[in-house]
């Protein structure tokens, strides 16, 4: 949350409507909402939903599979988008398709080392916070960005070494081997075209 701050200011989630995808047991959205932010909470997985309701019962809650469209999700302000798209099968509809309901997208997500625009590794996963699907998807930083820059999307990849952690990785330069290691991760700020950019000169 600092290196946010950092970026786009005190008060810029302030009186925001905010979606958090893969909200696991919720902790950003609660965090978020002290900001001042209206938060909902979406999660494929019901029991995490449950414990949110649980521990955050502020805070508004839905069920999305991810890998599937979401044709009635309302629009936000903004979509926070954290630990989730490698998570999915179906990264890319769901990237285009979450542009599509809001205005800024704070996006973060474990690549794979490739400077190819088409290049993506497919993992199989397991686990409570693993793909709900079972499977995952490791892409190119620049597969994203292509897909950023086709849903008419500015960004801002943010490589700033303030936000690693443990084994978390985002100043790592590219040696473009085409693997994927835990933890190798970038992170963008993005809004449609047409908004001016969020982000502090």
């Amino acid at each position: 949350m600092g290196v946010m701050k950092k970026l786009l200011g005190d008060d810029f989630f302030k009186g925001k409507s905010i979606l958090e995808v893969g909200c696991g047991f919720g902790e950003i959205g609660f965090m978020l909402s002290q900001q001042g932010a209206t938060v909902t909470c979406s999660d494929a997985r019901i029991e995490h939903i449950e414990e949110v309701r649980r521990r955050h019962s502020e805070l508004s809650t839905r069920v999305d599979d991810l890998d599937t469209n979401l044709i009635d999700l309302p629009y936000f302000d903004v979509i926070v988008h954290l630990g989730v798209l490698y998570h999915l099968k179906n990264f890319e509809s769901n990237l285009m398709d979450t542009l599509k309901h809001c205005n800024y997208l704070i996006l973060e997500t474990e690549v794979c080392d490739s400077t190819d625009s088409t290049d993506v590794l497919r993992i199989n996963e397991t686990g409570y916070d693993q793909a709900f699907n079972g499977v995952g998807s490791r892409p190119s930083p620049s597969y994203i960005e292509r897909i950023l820059e086709s849903q008419n999307t500015v960004y801002r990849t943010i490589l700033d070494g303030d936000l690693n952690h443990a084994f978390h990785r985002y100043d790592w330069v590219h040696t473009n081997s085409k693997r994927w290691e835990n933890g190798l991760r970038r992170f963008w700020i993005c809004w449609k075209k047409e908004i001016p950019s969020p982000i502090l000169a």
